[in-house]
Formats: C-alpha cells, structure tokens, sequence
C-alpha cells in the first residue's frame, strides 16, 4: 500500500507538518538580511512564529535543520515548544532527513519546503506539500486573523447547479485530495 496522505483521508487525525527548517527561514522575515542576526536567534524566531502558528491550528510540528559543519556525530531530537526538532547528523543534509522520514511512512505528513528535489519525493509517496513561500503567507495571515478575532473562511468548491455528469475542468482525484488537506493548514 502506497505511504502517505491518501491513506490517512478517512482517518480524524491531527494534520502533522514536516518542514525543512532552513528553507523556511530563507524566505521568511526572519533572515533577510543574513548577517544582522546570528544563525541561532533566526532559528529561534522561526520556532516562534512556527510554535504560534501550530497553536493556533492544532497541527503537529517535526522541524527539521541541517546539521550543518558544526553539528553533532549522529541525528539529533529535541522537544521544544511542543514541536519535534531534528537535527542532521555533521555532513548530511535536512534533505536526508525528510526523505527518511517521508520513506517511513509512518505518519500522514504535510512537507513544507521549496526544494524540488523533496517536493518531487513527497509527491511521488503520495504526501501533500505546500511550498516555503505559500506557508510563510498562511502562517502571516493565521496570526493576523487571530490578532483581529477573526475566523478563516474555508473556501467551498461546491459545483454548480447543473446535473452534467463529468466535468473537463474538474481537477484530478490527486490533486482534489491534496487541496482538501491543505485547506486545514
């Protein structure tokens, strides 16, 4: 049975998001300017907004960083502000990580990234995703709404009167499945 989030449609199961950390942090606020704040306090903010966001939907949080030049001999876990945060190994990638851990399985998973490369991956098990980018947006308009009291509308895709059977602009059973997952992020 293919992995991923089709086989987890039926089920009333908390959305769970696996982002690739750094990419994130490349197109958010938090690292514009690179070098006016050392790496450290970007991951933190990051955690923050990320942390804010997760509380606000309910949705499970595995962050995922490079370990980078400086890290540690194995993969690294952690627990903070109720989100698992991994770490890579020294030498490998974050890329290596959510190929792991999107090959488990074991988890119907939401990827957050812009790589094409884990996107491509994602896709093909039959995870849903949701480009770095997009996610900064929601995650801005989440917390927006929230300051204001206000409530997301979820947009309705609900077919017109007509009793046609078939329609040639309707979107592939994939792709319908995909948008109703990232409708609750």
């Amino acid at each position: 049975m293919k992995a991923g989030f089709s086989n987890f449609l039926g089920m009333a199961m908390a959305l769970h998001l696996l982002i690739d950390g750094y990419n994130l942090m490349g197109c958010s606020g938090n690292s514009r300017e690179p070098f006016a704040d050392p790496l450290e306090e970007n991951r933190e903010q990051l955690m923050e907004k990320i942390a804010r966001y997760r509380g606000l939907k309910g949705a499970q949080v595995t962050l995922v960083f490079d370990g980078g030049k400086g890290g540690y001999p194995t993969r690294r876990s952690e627990r903070k502000r109720g989100m698992e945060i991994i770490y890579s190994k020294l030498g490998e990638e974050a890329d290596h990580v959510i190929k792991d851990l999107l090959q488990e399985g074991k988890k119907p998973y939401v990827v957050v990234t812009s790589d094409n490369a884990i996107l491509n991956f994602a896709e093909a098990r039959g995870f849903a995703f949701i480009r770095s980018r997009e996610f900064e947006e929601k995650m801005e308009m989440a917390a927006f709404l929230s300051e204001k009291g206000m409530v997301e509308e979820e947009t309705s895709n609900k077919e017109s009167g007509t009793k046609k059977k078939g329609n040639p602009r309707r979107l592939s059973k994939k792709e319908r499945r995909r948008r109703s997952i990232l409708k609750k992020i």
